[in-house]
């Protein structure tokens, strides 16, 4: 007889392996190449048999593609190198990339097979990047494909510049160039400040009147001919004056000539 201590211990290993072989589905996955290169646009396409252990109940089967990343490939720019260095970093709390994507196992003729053969699709855009990856296969119920498959993504990450900052280092040339380029577009702008300032519009007015060049009345004084040498002013002009003076004093000889008896 089995002993109750055994049956304690047998009892909840027994469970245990029953409820794993439920979980697991069976079949098994398997990668074309393990390694895949990079393409034009940030993308990877990876190659793969499914194989399930039963034709599935219908033509397409949603299934998990679940990637985790465990060594990210960084390139590094180091003191002393001008050249990006690659570094394989551990990634450990890195969250995994689903792909939920479905899977076809029949044909145009309504044929359901138990084997697929499938290419996926990923990109960068997603969170994919050159490293070691751990791919796990799932259908649509939750339950494990084959096993975990570690996946190679090739290509080139962005550069990290992990360099000591120099505050001695003389200016760059570009860093010149463009200090020197801000310099001459202030200098053209002030320019053009100045060729925008107002302007005169036609010559200036003359210091002195035009109005003040004419003749003035005097000046139009007519001289007696054959006379004493006087000019005879206009009769408005002539009271008050010197000529008025002498005209009279002309006259008093003939006056007192009359009077003499």
């Amino acid at each position: 007889m089995v002993s109750s201590r055994f049956r304690a211990v047998v009892a909840p290993l027994a469970i245990v392996c029953s409820a794993s072989l439920a979980h697991a589905a069976g079949g098994v996955v398997k990668l074309r190449n393990n390694d895949a290169q990079e393409a034009s646009g940030g993308t990877w396409r990876l190659f793969m048999t499914i194989s399930l252990a039963k034709p599935p109940s219908m033509p397409h089967v949603p299934m998990k593609f679940v990637f985790t990343e465990t060594v990210r490939f960084e390139r590094t720019l180091l003191d002393g190198s001008d050249e990006p260095q690659v570094r394989r970093v551990p990634v450990s709390t890195n969250t995994p990339i689903i792909e939920v994507v479905d899977v076809g196992f029949g044909d145009a003729r309504g044929k359901v097979y138990k084997d697929s053969r499938y290419d996926l699709l990923i990109n960068r855009e997603r969170g994919f990047e050159a490293g070691e990856w751990k791919l796990q296969v799932k259908d649509g119920d939750g339950r494990e494909v084959g096993a975990a498959i570690n996946l190679v993504l090739k290509g080139d990450n962005e550069v990290v510049d992990r360099r000591s900052m120099n505050f001695t280092a003389k200016e760059s040339s570009s860093k010149k160039k463009s200090r020197e380029e801000r310099a001459a577009a202030a200098a053209a702008a002030a320019n053009a400040a100045e060729e925008q300032e107002i302007k005169a519009d036609g010559p200036p007015p003359p210091f002195v009147d035009p109005a003040s060049h004419g003749k003035i009345a005097e000046e139009d004084i007519k001289v007696k001919k054959g006379g004493c040498g006087c000019a005879v002013a206009p009769t408005e002009h002539l009271a008050g004056s010197p000529w008025a003076l002498c005209a009279a004093l002309a006259f008093v000889p003939f006056v007192r000539r009359r009077r003499t008896p």
